[in-house]
């Protein structure tokens, strides 16, 4: 499953995941987590609400922290997903990623350079403890994704 959804009127959230299985225990977690980042404010776990009441999102590490928590913690399946997620500023070009056991993105620069990131990491509800390394690499004009 592939999406992205609002984060406010410069920043979007973008995000690949794929659930482990075939069958109903997949496509729920499916269905769940497309719920849970969609573009309806108060649903988006990927967002949350500031001091003044305004929304803006969580980072991408501490995002995958609370999905991972959620998949041992509440859902107790041994289903498991893999995914990256990113905030992308549209303005400044800034793109904070994290990558929890899901195929590289891959940069390609105005140059036509190409650039593999990330490492792996764990996926998603495999391991209480899993740490998800958020990345940061600098977007320019005439560079896609």
């Amino acid at each position: 499953m592939v999406g992205f959804f609002p984060i406010n009127g410069q920043r979007i959230g973008i995000y690949a995941l794929d659930v482990s299985g075939h069958g109903v225990t997949a496509a729920l977690l499916t269905a769940r987590l497309a719920a849970q980042l969609s573009d309806l404010t108060d649903q988006n776990i990927a967002l949350k609400t500031t001091d003044l009441g305004l929304y803006d999102a969580r980072s991408p590490r501490e995002l995958l922290h609370v999905l991972n928590a959620q998949m041992l913690d509440e859902l107790r399946t041994d289903a498991y997903y893999t995914m990256v997620y990113a905030d992308l500023d549209l303005v400044g070009g800034e793109l904070r990623l994290v990558q929890a056991g899901h195929p590289h993105p891959v940069i390609q620069r105005a140059t036509g350079e190409i650039e593999w990131i990330g490492a792996g990491g764990l996926p998603v509800g495999v391991m209480k403890d899993a740490v998800f390394e958020e990345l940061v690499p600098q977007l320019g004009p005439g560079t896609g994704c």
